[in-house]
């Protein structure tokens, strides 16, 4: 559609990635959202790293993980999660470790976790 002269939401554009099935297709996503303006979320990374993670390019997933940083995005657990379980079951502990370290440099990271688990956690007590 923006090819077409039609502007597209930013919201679209973050349902587009999410839905994305390969890492080729999401990367191509990023790159034209960028490309129209638009900088990627947390979010975003986080499909694209699970994907990347998925089609067994681990090390594509942990190079993202510092560009992110170093762009400013702020990866939450979610966007961790996949790199170190894959990591951990190859026991590439070393590297694990590496990925470790920046939950370590931001404590956000778990704070944001914990603080998610704890809203969940009351939501399913109330009921």
């Amino acid at each position: 559609a923006a090819d077409r002269g039609v502007p597209v939401k930013r919201h679209m554009w973050g349902l587009a990635v999410s839905l994305a099935a390969d890492p080729s297709r999401c990367l191509a996503l990023i790159a034209r959202m960028r490309s129209l303006g638009h900088q990627p979320e947390e979010s975003e990374f986080a499909s694209l790293v699970r994907l990347l993670v998925e089609h067994g390019d681990v090390d594509q997933a942990r190079q993202l993980l510092e560009q992110i940083q170093r762009d400013g995005v702020a990866p939450r657990l979610r966007t961790l999660q996949p790199v170190l379980s894959h990591l951990l079951e190859r026991d590439r502990v070393d590297d694990a470790w590496e990925v470790w370290e920046i939950l370590r440099r931001d404590p956000g990271v778990l704070q944001s976790a914990a603080a998610s688990s704890a809203a969940a956690a009351e939501r399913i007590t109330v009921q």
